[in-house]
């Protein structure tokens, strides 16, 4: 008797969290990878950002990525051939701690230099060791620093 007197009542209530959960699986099933993305670079290496605390770089090997360079790579350059990457080490920080990265103190930058041909990580270095470096091997032809705080042009999803 009391379910046919407020009928309309239960069954807006169960409208209504009907909505609900179908919004919140369509918001978090369609845009819960909205700032993840993936840039292919020379002979397999990609940088990926996975969440807002970590871009990492790594090598595509067909069916997984092997991780070179942990969390954070702020920026990359590239040619045919070399690839250069901007860190900031957060070795020390544990992975689930919030972090705002545009804050974060990058005088003490990390950057490295990857021969993609050779599989060959040179670095960590300071900004001038990474110059005498490039100078050392012969590259002159690296395309601008390229950010990764905000998705760059030619990424996917």
């Amino acid at each position: 008797m009391f379910i046919k007197q407020n009928s309309k009542g239960i069954l807006r209530v169960i409208s209504f969290f009907l909505i609900i959960s179908t919004m919140v699986i369509l918001f978090t099933g369609c845009f819960g990878g909205v700032s993840d993305w993936a840039y292919s670079l020379p002979n397999d290496y990609e940088i990926w950002r996975v969440n807002s605390n970590s871009v990492v770089f790594g090598k595509n090997e067909g069916d997984r990525f092997e991780q070179e360079i942990d969390r954070y790579v702020i920026s990359f350059s590239y040619n045919d051939r070399y690839i250069g990457l901007i860190r900031i080490p957060m070795d020390d920080i544990p992975h689930d701690k919030d972090i705002d990265i545009e804050t974060m103190d990058r005088s003490d930058s990390e950057y490295y230099i990857v021969d993609s041909e050779n599989d060959i990580i040179y670095g960590p270095y300071t900004e001038k060791e990474y110059e005498k470096q490039l100078d050392d091997l012969g590259i002159q032809d690296m395309c601008e620093w390229i950010e990764t705080l905000q998705r760059p042009e030619n990424a996917k999803d």
